[in-house]
């Protein structure tokens, strides 16, 4: 199997299944392995590239409207926004904990209205990313 059909049936399987978890009101997480395996001569960066468009891919695939969307990482949650999400405006409401902005997306965005938490990448401890997901869930007290 060519390598872009196997990267085009991963992202169709992990938006489908996002979305079958979405329609059901269950917190969906995508993410990526830290663990970078190399099949070519790429370099570091342009598997990066790669990754992150599969990643951008996805969430444009995904049907149902989110309650709120967490990107971590700092160059991660820019693209997220600009090629997953077409943001072209948004509305920084605040922090949610310290470091991590969260924006109300714009009217040109695929969910427009959300919350997006912008959590950069060497924020926070261990638990910061949970605490923040259980107070968009309004599960913290």
């Amino acid at each position: 199997m060519e390598r872009e059909e196997s990267r085009n049936i991963e992202i169709e399987s992990v938006s489908r299944l996002a979305d079958e978890q979405l329609s059901k009101g269950i917190t969906t997480v995508i993410y990526t392995s830290r663990k970078v395996t190399s099949v070519s001569s790429r370099s570091f960066l342009e598997t990066g590239k790669i990754v992150m468009g599969a990643l951008c891919e996805v969430v444009r695939r995904i049907q149902p409207r989110p309650n709120y969307v967490v990107a971590k990482g700092g160059i991660t949650s820019i693209e997220l926004a600009r090629a997953g999400l077409k943001v072209e405006q948004a509305f920084v409401l605040g922090q949610i904990i310290k470091g991590v902005p969260v924006w109300r997306l714009g009217s040109g965005a695929c969910w427009p209205d959300i919350p997006y938490v912008v959590f950069p990448g060497n924020v926070g401890d261990n638990l910061a990313l949970s605490k923040v997901v259980e107070t968009l869930q309004g599960t913290r007290h």
